[in-house]
């Protein structure tokens, strides 16, 4: 089983607790936009009016690998989805997000303590999650391609060469490479 078919089964069932009221929708493991500054959110639906098929799309970060948590995550999504991305997590969204066991602050995805049971057996039921977390923290940066080059002036320069031919225009001298 792929982490989309896992997270399309824990949907289908996770869409039970809401009602008819969850539209088909695509689910899939993704970065939601805007979420890596300081606020980082671990899920997003967009509305199915942004999509060429009318359909929503709800993204769980791969940050996450604990099937509870993405399965809640992925049921805040689909509250989005059943009562439209405007509402944002006011009015229709609080009272469908509450009758389904989610709680305070809406903003978060916190399950109540019935709804976590419900949801480790619906994950237990699909298996365990095929996702290895992915850490950004620990993502190595690269090196600037800039190097720095210096005249007896002494002044300093960056370029993006390995090679770079010229001479500084107040002491006449070549520029030579710093290591």
């Amino acid at each position: 089983m792929t982490r989309e078919e896992w997270l399309e089964s824990v949907g289908a069932k996770t869409a039970k607790l809401l009602g008819p009221a969850v539209p088909p929708l695509y689910v899939s493991v993704g970065f939601p936009k805007g979420s890596r500054g300081k606020h980082k959110a671990i899920g997003q639906c967009w509305a199915g009016e942004q999509s060429a098929d009318k359909r929503p799309h709800i993204f769980v970060s791969p940050e996450l690998a604990d099937p509870v948590q993405v399965a809640a995550v992925l049921l805040h999504e689909q509250v989005h989805a059943a009562v439209g991305c405007k509402v944002g997590h006011k009015g229709a969204f609080v009272a469908t997000a509450k009758a389904a066991g989610l709680c305070k602050p809406w903003t978060a995805t916190t399950p109540n303590p019935e709804l976590s049971a419900k949801l480790e057996r619906i994950t237990a039921s699909c298996g365990p999650y095929p996702h290895a977390m992915l850490s950004v923290s620990d993502r190595v940066k690269p090196g600037s391609r800039l190097r720095l080059w210096q005249c007896e002036c002494p002044v300093k320069v960056r370029v993006a060469s390995n090679s770079f031919e010229a001479t500084c225009n107040l002491c006449g001298t070549a520029f030579k490479q710093c290591r």
